[in-house]
């Protein structure tokens, strides 16, 4: 699937990028944002973050017509801090798994297609989905499931995972799906598949995503600008709440830009499916 950046023209909106000012997209993908803030300000800088060292050969590719404008740090996005210093005009952060890492069947973050279980951001970590799945005890992927996934069956799941590893290793997406279908069969749930909820919560957990966003989101006061103007993309409730908790807390210096949470449009919803679940906040740094 080509990759389509989410609410794009709403992303940039919230920034209101003037100048030559300088932008950070957080979660660079395959650049979709980036490359569109490139194309609009011509006086602008934009440095991309990314764990994920797959994403370099679309960096390198911006870098070749903007290689003034546009640099790339191959690392988490809560080591923001390592990097800025009180300089950066605006900041996106488009939380979640990408297209390209959905779309390529081998890294195991998709159920439509086999593989194996690994479903690790970036190749470094230590922990892969099947690690987690073949040794962490019944009760722990139960709560996993749970809060990562709102997933109802987390213990019914959860036991059989536990029941079939003692026959064999679980290794691969097929298997992991046909012990969620055994649980719950392979009816959807509303418009998404039955084993959606479970394969979002293992990815969560092994990428440790939720502490990630409090890390960079901790970090703001001392990479921003004054002014500075933050927009964050949420695809999950829990990654919602991560991101309201932090503005409720800070609410003196990050500023609500939209009083209520943008989402996309029907008619981007229907070119891009993935982007239902999507939801805007923006924020400014006074």
């Amino acid at each position: 699937m080509h990759h389509i950046p989410v609410l794009l023209h709403e992303v940039i909106s919230i920034l209101q990028i003037q100048g030559d000012s300088l932008v950070v997209d957080a979660t660079f993908g395959a650049g979709g944002h980036t490359i569109e803030i490139l194309k609009l300000y011509p006086d602008v800088k934009v440095v991309g973050i990314d764990r994920d060292a797959s994403v370099i050969q679309y960096a390198n590719n911006i870098l070749q017509e903007y290689h003034n404008r546009f640099h790339f740090i191959n690392d988490r996005f809560s080591n923001i801090d390592k990097y800025f210093n009180k300089n950066v005009d605006a900041i996106l952060f488009d939380f979640g798994v990408s297209s390209m890492q959905l779309d390529n069947a081998d890294r195991g973050f998709s159920f439509m297609q086999n593989a194996e279980l690994d479903m690790r951001m970036s190749q470094n970590d230590e922990m892969s989905a099947a690690d987690f799945i073949n040794t962490y005890s019944e009760d722990d992927i139960s709560k996993v499931l749970y809060f990562y996934g709102d997933e109802r069956q987390s213990k019914a799941i959860a036991k059989e995972i536990c029941r079939i590893r003692k026959i064999h290793k679980i290794q691969n997406t097929t298997e992991l799906c046909n012990i969620i279908y055994n649980v719950k069969g392979k009816k959807k749930e509303g418009n998404i598949n039955a084993a959606t909820k479970v394969f979002q919560a293992i990815r969560m957990f092994v990428n440790n995503e939720l502490l990630e966003i409090e890390h960079a989101l901790k970090k703001l006061p001392y990479i921003l600008k004054y002014n500075a103007r933050i927009a964050t993309i949420t695809f999950h409730s829990t990654e919602d709440r991560v991101v309201k908790y932090w503005q409720k807390q800070n609410r003196l210096h990050f500023q609500k830009i939209n009083k209520h949470v943008i989402l996309p449009s029907h008619e981007e919803v229907y070119n891009n499916i993935r982007s239902r679940s999507a939801k805007l906040r923006g924020f400014v740094y006074a």
